[in-house]
């Protein structure tokens, strides 16, 4: 993919693992829950992150292709 604009315009790059939107799904307050996630579109994968809600240190994560 050739960048278009900014400092690596004209430039060839190749980018992995690309996060293509940030959607919330709730709120969790340590006990088990399900939530509904997004489908997984055009061979992408779903990435779940468990945030701490004041220092926003990662608590979990899990994919699903």
């Amino acid at each position: 993919m050739e960048v278009a604009r900014g400092e690596n315009r004209g430039r060839e790059v190749r980018h992995v693992n690309v996060v293509r939107e940030v959607r919330r799904l709730g709120e969790w307050r340590g006990r088990p829950v399900l939530y509904a996630l997004p489908p997984a579109r055009g061979g992408d994968a779903v990435a779940v992150l468990i945030q701490g809600k004041t220092d926003h240190r990662i608590l979990g994560a899990a994919v699903r292709d």
